[in-house]
């Protein structure tokens, strides 16, 4: 005696499949799905806390004017004024992604706004240097780190006033 077995095939996106198919196409589809959100959260974007290593120098592969690199973090995106050119430069970049800026010294305010200003000088008989950024991290920032983020950029108002 012969036993038929009948596997119900499915119709996904026009292509007839059987439920075993389906089930290994989900999988990779998921799998695609993850790998996406997985870069998503990599990616630096609106309220992401950001970690950074930044270096300071007079020349662009000439980093003399930090003694060793400054980790500096914010929240993204968290002024009341908008983006500050520094967040700009930094927009939709992911961990490993580094940049490097020349800045006139006058500019340094302008560049960062709201964001309080990592701690190293820039001489005055320097009027412009190189600014290197390497991103370490982006994470969720916890809802009371948005708050005083917002707090802080808001206490600002239309300047920098250094907090």
């Amino acid at each position: 005696m012969a036993i038929l077995i009948v596997i119900p095939l499915q119709e996904k996106r026009g292509i007839r499949m059987s439920l075993a198919q389906q089930g290994g196409l989900d999988y990779i589809l998921s799998r695609k799905r993850r790998s996406v959100m997985n870069e998503n959260l990599q990616a630096i974007g609106p309220l992401r806390k950001i970690s950074l290593l930044l270096e300071a120098g007079t020349g662009p592969d000439k980093m003399d004017l930090t003694v060793e690199p400054i980790s500096f973090e914010f929240i993204f995106g968290a002024g009341s004024q908008g983006l500050s050119p520094f967040e700009f430069q930094l927009a939709n970049r992911k961990v490993g992604d580094g940049l490097s800026m020349h800045i006139r010294a006058e500019e340094l305010a302008d560049l960062f706004l709201h964001l309080l200003i990592p701690s190293f000088t820039v001489p005055e008989s320097i009027s412009s240097f190189y600014l290197k950024v390497r991103i370490l991290k982006v994470s969720e920032a916890d809802p009371k780190e948005v708050i005083k983020a917002m707090a802080e950029a808001a206490a600002c108002g239309d300047h920098c006033c250094g907090h």
